[in-house]
């Protein structure tokens, strides 16, 4: 006997708060063969707050800190067939039952692919990264409530970036163990969104049907002044420095946002 979901292809997106995550789900989404949790309570419409057989990323700490925390990270070591039909009936209350392609996204999927392809080992991965200083920025702003309530303070921004490469640090050593997947920029989907979605498409198994894809090239650059104006106190300056390998093995430059080097990863 097989398994409910052997006739459909299960995607998951996979990045960080604020990496473009929430753009690319509602994109997937327009296609005529694609399955989305949409119009949930959920936050965000994230599969990860519509089961209970993984913690979410706030059992961790949070937007800016989940990654941290070790049990946070999830392998095929941690997956079972009971946890797979668990969930996977869990999301299908939500999910369109005539759609072939079924999508989710939740930020820590970045760091539990690995488990993810465990339980569904034909599952496929779309990987969404960004500049890690846009992302910190972004992050910032996020988790600052969640700080205030947790520790009475804002959250700083060396803390945001140190939780960036502490995420990407993980995410390049499970890659390689991840069968299925595509990884694209951010700033990529702005630059050459058509071969951007050409690629997901083809690994999705899909066929032409997404609509047009627009970004707003003032976020990105509103990033850059904010950086570049953004004091270095010896926290942030550390958080710098240790981010510089990680955001290089993606072709990004801490000093410049606009540069864009070779991805190295993926």
């Amino acid at each position: 006997m097989g398994e409910p979901w052997d006739d459909r292809t299960l995607v998951f997106i996979s990045g960080l708060h604020r990496s473009g995550t929430t753009q690319l789900h509602a994109t997937m989404a327009t296609h005529p063969d694609v399955g989305a949790l949409l119009g949930t309570t959920a936050p965000h419409d994230e599969g990860q707050h519509l089961q209970d057989v993984f913690p979410t990323a706030r059992r961790h700490g949070g937007p800016g800190r989940f990654a941290h925390d070790p049990r946070s990270h999830l392998t095929e070591s941690d997956a079972s067939p009971g946890d797979a039909r668990r969930l996977f009936a869990q999301w299908a209350r939500v999910w369109p039952d005539d759609r072939r392609v079924l999508i989710e996204k939740s930020p820590p999927n970045l760091i539990r692919m690995r488990y993810l392809q465990g339980l569904f080992p034909d599952a496929r991965f779309v990987v969404v990264v960004r500049h890690p200083a846009a992302v910190a920025l972004a992050t910032q702003k996020l988790a600052t409530g969640f700080w205030r309530r947790r520790l009475g303070r804002a959250a700083p921004l060396g803390g945001t970036l140190r939780h960036w490469t502490a995420a990407h640090r993980l995410l390049l050593e499970d890659l390689p163990h991840v069968s299925s997947r595509v990884l694209f920029r951010w700033e990529d989907l702005g630059r050459d969104p058509v071969g951007v979605l050409d690629g997901v498409a083809d690994l999705a198994g899909l066929g032409p049907g997404f609509e047009p894809v627009e970004l707003d090239p003032t976020v990105d650059a509103a990033y850059a002044e904010r950086w570049a104006a953004t004091p270095r106190d010896r926290t942030l300056a550390a958080a710098v420095e240790e981010a510089r390998e990680v955001a290089a093995c993606f072709g990004y430059d801490l000093d410049d946002l606009t540069a864009l080097g070779r991805v190295r990863a993926g």
